[in-house]
């Protein structure tokens, strides 16, 4: 079967190769050079033989072409593409402010397979090159309401531990062309909000889809961060923490 489709594939090229002006040409030359009948026969079958290794690159370079054309169409179905966007807000964190809590709110896209999102990390990259790796905070309860406040105590925003991406971006697959809205903190070390205010840091997101690929989103700071603070009774637990449970990569 595999030499009937290769004979298949390269007989409609070598035919019309076969079937060109080339050999026209070629008895053209011949009668003006006075060239012998014995010339005429091995010129002749020469230029078969040409005619058939390209008619085999013709019919091979359409196969290459299928096959990656069906390779795209798989990858579509069975591989997530990834995107999404979110924001920023910081709090300072430690006994002196030395570092600083970041809470990241937003959406991750799949226009591809249905996939599960896990292993999420952050780093923080200053315009120098220097990157500060965040530490996980660990997931809230889902029952858990967590409500941030300005400094000055102004309500902003509530978030609710059941969307905690870590919870639930593996509880259910992203299906194609869907998304998935959440949040998520980290901590980072030896960073004040006043360094964040005064540089364009950047924040890259980095998660995993059910593959084991690594995919990120970021977000650079262009203006000062407004500060915000989580009330302690209410917020995620600050250091001391605890990292979750079986991920050795928060």
């Amino acid at each position: 079967m595999d030499i009937q489709a290769y004979f298949g594939a390269l007989w409609p090229y070598w035919w019309a190769l076969m079937s060109c002006a080339a050999f026209t040409l070629l008895g053209l030359i011949a009668s003006v050079l006075k060239k012998t009948s014995t010339w005429m026969l091995w010129v002749t079958f020469g230029l078969a033989i040409v005619f058939l290794l390209l008619a085999s690159f013709l019919a091979w370079r359409d196969q290459y072409h299928r096959a990656n054309d069906a390779a795209a169409k798989l990858a579509e179905l069975t591989l997530p593409k990834l995107d999404g966007e979110f924001s920023v807000v910081s709090a300072r964190a430690g006994n002196e402010g030395q570092d600083c809590l970041l809470t990241l709110v937003g959406i991750i896209r799949n226009v591809g397979a249905p996939t599960i999102l896990d292993h999420w990390s952050a780093n923080l990259v200053f315009d120098d090159g220097t990157a500060i790796h965040g530490e996980r905070i660990s997931p809230p309860p889902p029952e858990t309401t967590v409500r941030l406040f300005v400094a000055s105590g102004k309500y902003a925003q509530l978030l609710f531990g059941k969307n905690h991406w870590s919870t639930i971006g593996t509880e259910k697959p992203i299906p194609t062309g869907g998304g998935v809205p959440g949040w998520i903190q980290f901590y980072l070390k030896g960073v004040t909000q006043d360094r964040m205010n005064v540089s364009h840091a950047k924040v890259v997101l980095s998660f995993q889809d059910v593959n084991g690929r690594q995919w990120s989103v970021s977000r650079v700071l262009e203006r000062a961060n407004p500060e915000w603070a989580p009330i302690p009774a209410d917020s995620i637990p600050q250091p001391p923490f605890h990292k979750p449970k079986g991920d050795g990569k928060a």
